[in-house]
């Protein structure tokens, strides 16, 4: 379906952001360290916005917008049509906000059996999860990504959160950090390929269900 517009130049400004995103995705995919923290930075409220619609506490909203950024960047590579990308990030933040909300409503209900004729406590309370395989491969990518970084050496591990986390450019992160940019550039690389080769088989499963 064509996206109608009610002006010429709505037309062009819109194509101009498409050609914007597309080249940003074709930086991402060869690997331009700067390229994060501008689509970080130029996508961070869309991707807000789609969270405020069903998750109002501001804990879990930012939570949620660090693993919708994260697992985006380490899928990216995967992109099959780089003109859907900003399709594909609203659907991990839409995808992050329904495990979110299930998880808690997983933690609310519980089922009453009752048990009868059996020397054990005559009542026990089941946590029921009705989760769908997408729901399950979601969530083992949220928690798989959140133990890999762990593993990440410090310096990796901080170069890689102020990079994908909280926009910082690699000059900033250098700035901040106090050491030469190239510290930063060859930490960020190496943290993008550990988390890669860690979570191959993660990110497989999760776009067998995207």
């Amino acid at each position: 379906m064509k996206t109608k517009f009610k002006t010429k130049e709505a037309k062009i400004r819109f194509a101009s952001n498409e050609a914007n995103t597309d080249l940003l995705i074709k930086r991402l995919l060869a690997d331009d360290s700067e390229a994060y923290s501008e689509f970080y930075k130029r996508y961070k409220n869309l991707v807000c916005h789609e969270i405020l619609k069903r998750i109002k506490n501001a804990h879990d909203k930012e939570e949620i917008v660090n693993d919708t950024f994260l697992s985006f960047f380490l899928s990216v590579d995967r992109l099959k049509n780089i003109s859907a990308a900003t399709e594909y990030l609203v659907r991990i933040a839409r995808n992050k906000c329904f495990d979110h909300l299930r998880s808690k409503e997983r933690k609310m209900t519980k089922v009453t059996i009752s048990i009868e004729s059996m020397s054990i406590p005559e009542q026990i309370e089941l946590n029921i999860t009705p989760a769908p395989d997408h729901h399950y491969a979601n969530k083992k990518l949220g928690t798989t990504i959140k133990e890999a970084i762990g593993l990440l050496p410090s310096k990796q591990r901080q170069v890689f959160k102020m990079i994908c986390l909280e926009g910082y450019t690699c000059q900033d992160a250098a700035e901040e950090m106090d050491c030469d940019i190239n510290a930063v550039y060859a930490n960020f690389h190496r943290a993008k390929e550990f988390l890669r080769r860690e979570l191959r088989e993660t990110l497989e499963d999760y776009h067998r269900w995207m």
